[in-house]
């Protein structure tokens, strides 16, 4: 997946929870995900590789997040 597909996935995620009312997992899980958005974001002029992988890992966090709001 590119860079720009998984930053779309975990950001649409963290935008349905606003709002919700989350566990402590699920709040660190959502700070998480930020975290690794905005790293990715920072790394994306410099190393686009490494931006991929961060957004990646965003996504993949956010899809577990997803998975506990069921």
């Amino acid at each position: 997946k590119s860079y720009q597909q998984s930053t779309a996935v975990a950001r649409g995620v963290l935008n349905r929870i606003q709002g919700r009312a989350l566990n402590r997992d699920q709040a660190e899980t959502a700070n998480r995900i930020r975290s690794f958005l905005l790293q990715a974001q920072e790394a994306q002029s410099k190393d686009p590789s490494t931006a991929a992988q961060l957004a990646h890992r965003a996504e993949v966090l956010a899809r577990d997040l997803q998975s506990t709001l069921r």
